[in-house]
């Protein structure tokens, strides 16, 4: 339905928002449904091509672009490319600061996603230490603020309600020196 949907877009629009919206649809489906984390190819693809309309349509640095820049972002971390994962969260993290309200719920979820992007590179690669603590930092920086607004627009501190609390609790029990539970939750 979705590929029918592209096809009439891009028929009947052509480069329009709601065709990139559209590639954007297809890409989380590859991403998220239809589980190809041995192959992101497709979803990368899609991403790929709903950003370079979003840029030609002007957009690519509004407010409609956030979701998909977060998405795409933690696509190549899955992929194993975490300097484009991070490039594509701090973009995202960037348009949201400047585009959104002071607390909303997407900037909390490009931060706590760039958290975790920082965290997967620090356990995957063989670093200096140095290096690697500053890689640290990062996570813990973005954690923190994603957290502690995340807490301000739920009114209560808890992890629960977010789509990726599985690997920030992975996160928060393998530091628990930098986030105290007493602060940080597990739940």
């Amino acid at each position: 339905m979705l590929m029918q949907a592209l096809e009439l877009f891009t028929k009947l629009l052509g480069d329009h928002f709601m065709t990139a919206q559209c590639l954007k649809d297809i890409a989380d489906f590859f991403f998220f449904v239809d589980q190809t984390d041995s192959n992101l190819d497709k979803p990368l693809s899609f991403y790929r091509k709903a950003m370079e309309m979003m840029e030609k349509l002007g957009v690519g640095n509004q407010k409609e672009s956030i979701l998909t820049l977060k998405t795409f972002g933690f696509c190549h971390m899955r992929n194993g490319n975490f300097e484009e994962a991070i490039s594509l969260l701090q973009r995202a993290e960037s348009v949201a600061e400047m585009e959104l309200e002071k607390d909303h719920r997407w900037t909390v979820m490009v931060k706590t996603e760039l958290a975790i992007v920082h965290y997967k590179l620090a356990s995957a690669r063989e670093m200096e230490p140095l290096m690697k603590q500053l890689v640290l930092d990062k996570m813990e920086a973005s954690l923190k603020e994603g957290l502690d607004m995340s807490y301000r627009l739920v009114g209560s501190r808890t992890i629960d309600h977010l789509g990726n609390k599985d690997l920030i609790r992975n996160v928060l029990n393998h530091y628990p020196e930098r986030f105290p539970e007493e602060q940080y939750p597990r739940r």
